[in-house]
């Protein structure tokens, strides 16, 4: 693989055909609903340095540790490594550079800076280092979170735009496609809220609004008992760290469970290039986030969920003008085809990646092709290097190969302290993936 950037290399394809193909005529009410390039993305943000390490905190006595969670903390040494890599496929090389953590696998560093993705990479640990860093040297940061109340004269979106983008409290501001519920004081809610939200054989969701990460901020009830127990512990984290008092009271939602995200262009032009439309993979709990399943963007989904996409667009844009880059949201899509619209971001997400991943495919190769971010693959050797990852899946690995024939693996990220990995897995077709996942998983298994 030569060393030029694939923002290069692919956009000398001018590809036209297939993925990229216009959606909608002149005149139709979705016409602003376009194929997202690609290129076009990666160009839109190389005026920003790429940061995909959440703002996060694991002392006890900082307020953000409650909603905003250190993975590492959470789930173990190492597991906050697996989005900041990510970056890679947002930027574009020569023009901008990534923030990394330090503890960075290097081998996944020189693994993508080797195929074309990734470009200069800077090193911060912690949004602090972050913020000081990018002010010495003068330059923007389009971030995944928030960089704190000092940053916004470093950060593409202001702290403003991020609460209002980013919390549960401003679904009905963002959207006339909301899902019903009651925003009340959580110091004021009684009995009587939680049955007038509860259906037999369905939840009730109690969200807080402090724009939480890794489903925190969800509790599903299931009963009066459980709505009393959480409320209670809710209360009491909310005294103690002096949180926003507002609770989101929602019944279950019927449906399939989607999400869609599309990219606000710094310019503020008004076509909106749509980048992802999903399944969501949702845990048992039903609130951990497990993967996504990306589908080709095409006129029909459009059809069903394009007009939910501008007017949250547009209300957005009325609300936050500099608003830029990813704007994704979680939605129902029930039976008949309503949409119920229930947790908005302004951000890049955790399939943000893989849906970048795909796009790429598509304009390299002018043809559909299936990329899921994949659940976990694991090789299960704690030390175990991207490096030792790699030889043992390639040539899968290897661009030349995915676009030649729709078929590999790359990285969002890689924990060499544990040896985990989270992969971006690109099949021809949804049909191909479960078994090219079985030949992974028995590649990974010679570890």
């Amino acid at each position: 693989m030569s060393a030029t950037s694939q923002v290069e290399r692919i956009t000398a394809l001018n590809t036209t055909t297939g993925p990229l193909a216009p959606l909608f005529e002149l005149g139709h009410p979705l016409e602003r609903l376009v194929p997202a390039r690609w290129t076009e993305l990666c160009r839109a943000l190389s005026i920003y340095d790429i940061n995909m390490q959440f703002n996060q905190s694991a002392d006890p006595s900082d307020p953000r540790s409650v909603f905003r969670l250190d993975y590492s903390s959470l789930l173990g040494p190492g597991m906050d490594l697996l989005m900041p890599t990510a970056g890679a496929y947002l930027c574009q090389p020569g023009h901008n550079r990534v923030v990394l953590p330090p503890r960075t696998d290097p081998t996944i560093v020189t693994y993508l800076q080797r195929v074309g993705f990734l470009g200069e990479v800077v090193y911060y640990e912690g949004n602090d280092e972050t913020v000081a860093g990018q002010r010495a040297a003068g330059r923007r940061t389009y971030s995944i979170d928030d960089m704190g109340p000092d940053g916004d004269d470093v950060a593409a979106n202001s702290l403003r735009d991020m609460t209002i983008g980013n919390s549960k409290e401003t679904v009905g501001d963002l959207s006339s496609y909301a899902a019903p519920e009651v925003r009340k004081d959580m110091f004021e809610v009684t009995d009587a809220d939680f049955h007038a939200a509860f259906e037999p054989g369905r939840r009730v969701f109690v969200k807080t609004c402090n724009t939480e990460s890794a489903g925190e901020g969800i509790h599903p009830v299931a009963s009066l008992e459980e709505f009393r127990t959480s409320l209670n512990e809710i209360r009491a984290t909310t005294r103690r760290h002096k949180l926003n008092p507002l609770l989101v009271i929602q019944p279950e939602l019927i449906g399939v469970n989607k999400s869609f995200q599309v990219f606000l262009h710094p310019d503020g032009r008004p076509e909106i290039p749509v980048v992802a439309l999903t399944d969501q993979l949702i845990g048992d709990d039903g609130k951990k986030y497990a993967g996504s399943i990306n589908h080709h963007v095409t006129r029909a989904r459009l059809e069903v969920v394009g007009p939910a996409i501008i007017d949250m667009v547009d209300r957005l844009r009325a609300l936050c003008p500099g608003a830029v880059g990813f704007l994704m949201c979680d939605y129902f899509e029930a039976p008949d085809g309503a949409i119920s619209i229930y947790d908005p971001g302004l951000r890049p997400s955790g399939n943000t990646g893989a849906a970048m991943v795909k796009r790429w495919v598509e304009e390299a190769t002018g043809q559909y092709a299936a990329v899921t971010m994949a659940r976990w693959l694991e090789a299960g050797k704690a030390g175990m290097s991207w490096a030792q990852v790699e030889k043992l899946l390639h040539p899968y690995t290897d661009p030349d190969h995915i676009c030649a024939t729709r078929t590999g693996v790359l990285p969002r990220g890689h924990n060499h302290l544990q040896g985990k990995s989270r992969f971006i897995v690109v099949t021809p077709t949804h049909e191909d993936h479960a078994a090219f996942r079985q030949e992974l998983e028995e590649r990974l298994s010679r570890a």
